[in-house]
């Protein structure tokens, strides 16, 4: 998971602990922050996504703490790779601001 300006530059991002099996059909769609959202910098936010398979959807959730620095127009960026393949992708809707 990481956080993204509108020009794609990274201003931060987060690696999981845990392991998931991604089937290379799988589409994932950021449902949360979900529209023009804001947070504070510092403060606990909780990612929630769903992976959609050609059998069944499963739905993740990631809370961290807001560590981007303040500003407008970020997006969240949710990727499953495998070593250097990217296996599903997805980001959420509308545009982030985090203030201090």
């Amino acid at each position: 998971m990481r956080y993204e300006s509108d020009a794609g530059e990274v201003q931060s991002e987060a690696c999981s602990s845990g392991r998931v099996s991604v089937i290379s059909a799988a589409r994932l769609s950021v449902t949360s922050p979900h529209g023009t959202t804001t947070w504070r910098r510092g403060s606990k936010q909780t990612v929630r996504w769903k992976l959609s398979e050609q059998v069944a959807a499963s739905s993740y959730s990631a809370r961290r703490k807001v560590n981007a620095p303040a500003g407008r127009g970020y997006r969240i960026v949710v990727e499953y790779w495998s070593g250097a393949k990217k296996l599903a992708g997805g980001q959420s809707t509308g545009r982030l601001t985090i203030k201090r």
